[in-house]
């Protein structure tokens, strides 16, 4: 473990607020000179800290639409529970869907889908929640959790603020 300064603290903290700032922003903010910014800047990319300065880019203001991963958490799954979902229209038959998978563990299953945007995907979403509550085969179902993810929040969220490319174009060829 590497021991910071606090000015390379301080100047860490304010690229990760903000990795665009000009050196003499980040010199004003904590009344130190510029050349002592740059100099901070130089210790802690030779220590690793700081690998690359990266653009956080709002992909959903794209227009290339919204890929989204959604996990879900239920109770009472038999099999005959699950071929009860995977004959849902909303999960058959919305061209957005673009796979419905199985999973072990604390999941019941995934969907990956492409929507145009947010609002599109919140009605699938409430549309597939009410259709999975008349499931009745082996009793009502719970729905525990879901948790979603856009794609690029998914990778967000994991500490990579980059989509893969080669991802990228695979989830541009898929997209409906």
């Amino acid at each position: 473990m590497k021991k910071l300064s606090k000015t390379e603290r301080k100047v860490l903290d304010a690229l990760v607020e903000d990795s665009s700032k000009r050196f003499s922003e980040i010199a004003r903010e904590l009344k130190i000179s510029r050349q002592a910014v740059a100099y901070n800047v130089t210790s802690l990319k030779k220590k690793n800290i700081i690998k690359r300065f990266t653009v956080d880019v709002d992909y959903t203001k794209l227009e290339i639409g919204l890929p989204v991963l959604l996990f879900v958490k239920m109770e009472h799954v038999n099999i005959a529970t699950f071929k009860e979902i995977m004959e849902i229209e909303s999960l058959m038959e919305n061209p957005a869907v673009q796979d419905v998978f199985t999973l072990s563990g604390v999941y019941a299953f995934g969907v990956f889908g492409w929507w145009k945007d947010k609002e599109e995907y919140a009605c699938w979403k409430t549309t597939l929640i009410e259709q999975m509550k008349e499931i009745k085969s082996n009793g009502p179902i719970s729905i525990y959790e879901l948790d979603e993810y856009s794609i690029w929040d998914f990778y967000k969220h994991r500490g990579i603020f980059e989509v893969p490319s080669n991802i990228l174009e695979h989830l541009k060829e898929k997209k409906p």
